[in-house]
């Protein structure tokens, strides 16, 4: 039963190419861009922006990890003894700090599709004939987090002042506000601007889909080591070794956990830095 455990999640982390890309497609948020690619197809009106629990947990700075590590260490405190309690803090602290990253790509992606769907929906109420105030309103409630900018940009052109400031306030609206000022400079045609700004957008989300599926195996195998170590204790627990006796009671066994949890978590810890550097 244990080999059969062992084998359903090597494969469920197996890091082989279309699987490895589907999963790490999920993580990054990316079963979403089916329904940002709907909405830039027919223009809606309305579309709930990212997970404002995500952002919370992305931004959470040292006191939430502080308040991570703490939650995990006092049961385990109370039932283990100190030094199991002090790793048992690590521990938490460092699996929130991994989770934040992960949460953080996962907004990020969130971002982009929702910022893809109003540039869409500009685009076309632009090209419908609409003012350039009536389609940076129609296109805020698609707009995720930068709606207000877009609210902001809408006010500025009903005004018959340029859009461009109101977009500037955050970078990744830097190249349609660059657009904005171009087409009032030159006079160049503002919906081939912005469909311009759309197909760099687009190489973007298609880099970063591809840098996803490349760090699937390294992030899929240390996952799989980080469990390993849980399932060998619950085998030698099985065979009736009671290896949580030894670890917990005796000096010889407090080193070795301690060594080991270090070790496992700088691994994992590392492998987090590598994969997400290469993300951003």
């Amino acid at each position: 039963m244990v080999a059969a455990g062992l084998l359903g999640l090597a494969l469920l982390l197996n890091p082989a190419g279309r699987l490895a890309q589907r999963r790490l497609s999920w993580l990054a948020g990316d079963r979403w861009s089916n329904v940002s690619r709907f909405a830039a197809e027919s223009r809606p009106r309305s579309q709930p922006s990212a997970m404002p629990g995500l952002r919370s947990i992305a931004r959470s700075g040292p006191a939430g990890l502080a308040g991570a590590g703490l939650l995990m260490a006092l049961p385990v405190g109370l039932l283990a003894g100190p030094v199991p309690a002090i790793l048992a803090g690590i521990a938490g602290g460092t699996t929130a700090w991994c989770w934040r990253q992960w949460v953080a790509e996962r907004a990020g992606e969130q971002d982009r599709a929702a910022l893809a769907a109003a540039l869409a929906a500009l685009a076309e109420e632009y090209a419908a004939g609409a003012t350039s105030s009536a389609a940076f309103e129609h296109s805020a409630p698609v707009a995720g987090r930068y709606a207000s900018a877009m609210a902001a940009a809408a006010g500025l052109a009903g005004l018959g002042e340029q859009p461009g400031p109101a977009l500037q306030a955050d970078v990744a609206l830097t190249p349609l506000a660059l657009a904005c000022q171009l087409a009032g400079s030159s006079g160049a045609s503002f919906t081939d601007l912005v469909q311009g700004v759309r197909a760099d957008l687009a190489a973007d989300r298609a880099t970063h889909a591809a840098v996803l599926a490349a760090v699937a195996g390294p992030r899929s195998s240390a996952l799989l080591l980080a469990a390993l170590p849980v399932v060998g204790l619950a085998m030698g627990a099985g065979m009736g070794a009671d290896p949580a006796r030894v670890l917990v009671h005796t000096p010889a066994g407090l080193l070795v956990l301690s060594i080991g949890v270090l070790l496992e978590l700088a691994g994992l810890v590392w492998t987090v830095l590598l994969t997400s550097r290469a993300c951003r």
